[in-house]
């Protein structure tokens, strides 16, 4: 599994105690557009797959969600040009599962690039701490 090259995700708390959570995606290049699944972004503050992972796994962080496991289309990619960003965000209590008062590491790690590709590349944030 290799790092994404060309794309940087920040990962950042809006309001911990609702635990809002804002994922911003930047394509650092200057001159090549590049590519996003958007099923692996937040749209209208839902999620519809397991993208934010804590440390340690699983046992802190327990994804509430569906899993979408497919081939992806052509119609799913979204075209990050130089430069440019997107961002979501997302209440990551109507996703996962969190303890009351129990701090954890969060980061979001998704797979991105064009269907066509042998591999998709991962994207993946810097960690932070959650606590509700």
């Amino acid at each position: 599994m290799a790092l994404h090259p060309l794309l940087r995700a920040k990962l950042s708390m809006v309001d911990a105690r609702k635990s809002m959570a804002r994922v911003t995606i930047e394509n650092l290049s200057r001159a090549e557009p590049t590519h996003l699944l958007r099923y692996n972004l937040g749209q209208d503050g839902a999620l519809v797959n397991n993208v934010f992972f804590s440390k340690p796994p699983a046992a802190r962080l327990r994804y509430l969600g569906l899993y979408t496991r497919r081939r992806p289309r052509m119609d799913e990619v979204l075209e990050l040009a130089p430069g440019a960003t997107v961002s979501f965000e997302v209440e990551l209590a109507r996703f996962y599962e969190l303890r009351q008062g129990e701090p954890v590491e969060i980061a979001y790690e998704a797979f991105h690039d064009l269907p066509d590709r042998s591999e998709l590349l991962l994207v993946r944030s810097n960690p932070v701490i959650l606590q509700i």
